[in-house]
């Protein structure tokens, strides 16, 4: 039985005004039930790894990376100071 994952790494940043704060180091990990892994290392090595792993059908990757999903947020009933923080961290992205 196969259940493919990729984890990608974060790393801690200074909390800014209260809030912690992450992010992407550029790296990620293919690891499988099966005993696969591949440690952390570029995400393009960790995709390729998940669309070569034999009996991988669930993997999300399965026909390849897919393009970074957009979404409209709309932030509704919150402070002004929270919109801002939300912004500049999708900003960040």
């Amino acid at each position: 039985m196969h259940s493919p994952q990729i984890v990608v790494e974060l790393r801690d940043l200074p909390p800014e005004d209260g809030w912690a704060c992450v992010e992407s180091t550029g790296r990620a990990c293919f690891v499988c039930t099966c005993g696969t892994t591949t440690g952390f290392v570029a995400k393009t090595e960790a995709i390729q790894a998940a669309t070569e792993h034999p009996n991988s059908g669930q993997s999300p990757w399965i026909d390849g990376p897919r393009e970074p999903l957009q979404v409209d947020v709309r932030l509704v009933g919150i402070g002004p100071e929270v919109k801002d923080f939300v912004r500049r961290l999708i900003r960040r992205s």
